[in-house]
């Protein structure tokens, strides 16, 4: 069976993964260290997805891509990553109303997120997002060569989805 993947965050308290602008209110003690990540990338925060009607930070983010198949293609590239923990999503828990799958292809502009970036959302149907793209792979080696730490899912398909994720009968993978 295929999952979903998304990372076990390091101060994950309950049971439910929460987007972004959620969290703000409802950890607003964790809010600050999520954002963080953003620095030098704000500009994402705002932007719109369209066929969700909301913005970037109103979805959780999730990959098909394995967490070891993930962690493989870094050590290819160069890298020596601490070991991660991910909940394994089943895709069909998701209401498809609220997910659509961003492929992460074209290049965002200042306008936004190209329309034609995304896909209808299949539970049935996410295996062909679960390798890591040669794009994914090249970013990697380039940004490990210039000493510097890669976004670990720049340039692969994301799965958004719009709102909460209740993880508490999740399996959680180590890697």
């Amino acid at each position: 069976m295929a999952f979903l993947f998304h990372m076990v965050p390091p101060d994950m308290h309950g049971h439910v993964l929460y987007p972004l602008n959620a969290l703000k209110d409802v950890r607003p003690d964790l809010y600050q260290a999520e954002a963080a990540k953003y620095e030098g990338r704000g500009r994402l925060l705002t932007r719109r997805i369209e066929p969700l009607d909301c913005l970037w930070n109103d979805v959780l983010h999730l990959t098909a891509i394995e967490p070891a198949v993930l962690k493989a293609a870094l050590v290819d590239a160069g890298a020596s990553p601490n070991p991660w923990s991910f909940y394994c999503i089943d895709p069909a828990a998701l209401d498809m109303r609220n997910a659509m799958v961003f492929l992460s292809r074209l290049p965002m502009t200042e306008m936004g997120i190209d329309p034609r970036d995304f896909a209808p959302y299949d539970p049935a149907g996410v295996e062909p997002y679960a390798q890591v793209p040669e794009a994914t792979k090249a970013y990697y080696r380039a940004r490990i060569a210039e000493g510097k730490r890669p976004l670990l899912f720049a340039h692969a398909p994301h799965i958004f989805y719009r709102g909460p994720i209740d993880v508490s009968s999740c399996e959680i993978v180590t890697v």
